[in-house]
């Protein structure tokens, strides 16, 4: 679906005389890129939106209803009949699916936190079994994680102003921090090594002994 038409068969015609009926509901809607072009922004610019991670897509109930939907309508030989067997299966669509995913979505938040909302997790920590981390790099990477953590938490109130200390930080998380997270896969991935077959490349290169030694100073670029 393109922005536009996001805009004009969605967003205007349902969902903004939908918000100016209920003026203190908050919309959500998650990054794909007909919800953030700038035309549904600015379609949406009078409506108080719920910031989402890059990539927890998971996290809408709505995609579980998606996926629900798709399993049960099978294979359909026309758009009417799409569309009238999805109508269908909408009527008939239990309400403890919706209270169970409801439900869950404390749970699922944890996880999104414990992820460090996908895109640090899964960008930030991407390939560190194989890093080796400075003391500067941890530093500088434990910074960032204090960052992305107090806009999740928030602040304390205390004497007039939000404060919250690394301590009381990682008490809220409950969960190591990111470069233990990283020390962790490191061994882990050190595991899955030592484990694997010896004709493995990977295998080999481990077991390998480097021959000679290399000269000092920075190698020459050719």
């Amino acid at each position: 679906m393109i922005a536009q038409r996001y805009v004009c068969d969605i967003l205007q015609p349902h969902v903004l005389p939908l918000m100016q009926r209920l003026p203190e509901a908050i919309f959500q809607q998650d990054n794909s890129r007909p919800h953030t072009a700038r035309v549904s922004q600015y379609c949406l610019r009078s409506v108080t939106t719920l910031p989402w991670p890059a990539r927890s897509l998971d996290l809408s109930p709505m995609e579980h209803i998606w996926d629900h939907l798709g399993r049960r309508v099978g294979h359909p030989t026309s758009l009417n009949e799409l569309e009238a067997g999805l109508q269908q299966i909408w009527n008939e669509m239990s309400q403890d699916i919706l209270h169970n995913l409801y439900g869950s979505m404390p749970d699922r938040i944890a996880l999104c936190i414990r992820a460090r909302g996908g895109s640090t997790g899964s960008v930030l920590t991407y390939a560190c079994e194989t890093w080796s981390l400075s003391r500067t790099d941890e530093h500088l990477m434990s910074i960032y994680e204090r960052k992305i953590l107090r806009s999740i938490f928030g602040g304390i109130q205390e004497n007039g102003t939000l404060r919250r200390s690394n301590l009381e930080l990682y008490r809220s998380y409950k969960e190591s921090d990111i470069v233990n997270f990283v020390k962790i896969q490191r061994i882990k991935w050190a595991g899955n090594v030592i484990r694997i077959n010896d004709d493995r490349t990977t295998k080999k290169v481990f077991n390998a002994q480097p021959i000679g030694t290399r000269r000092k100073g920075r190698s020459n670029l050719k």
